[in-house]
């Protein structure tokens, strides 16, 4: 996973700008008073505990407004190098296709 890196301001890396998701890896949400992203601390990394709480530590997102979107455009390097470790670094382990995009946010609430 890239390095959490603290949000100096939104629509600076690695925080996009509020109302403007996948300009960079976090997504600036807001939920009732809250608006931040997701780990926005430095020393914390992304997708570890503690997973609640605090309103910096939830993920609030679901597949349409994801709390963090790794593609071509956020984070290139982290993708070249997800695929290179899942599918191998040749061209022709990447023939059939590669990941394009990695969304991450809240699981699904039932009831």
């Amino acid at each position: 996973m890239p390095a959490n890196v603290p949000c100096g301001a939104y629509g600076t890396s690695p925080c996009s700008p509020n109302g403007s998701p996948g300009v960079y890896i976090k997504t600036v949400r807001t939920s009732g008073g809250y608006t931040g992203v997701y780990k926005p601390k430095s020393g914390t990394k992304l997708l570890d505990r503690p997973y609640r709480p605090g309103n910096d530590d939830r993920l609030f997102g679901d597949e349409d407004h994801a709390d963090i979107i790794i593609n071509r455009t956020t984070d290139a390097t982290t993708l070249d190098n997800f695929n290179n470790i899942v599918l191998g670094t040749n061209v022709s382990d990447k023939m059939a296709g590669e990941i394009t995009e990695i969304k991450i946010f809240a699981p699904p609430v039932v009831g």
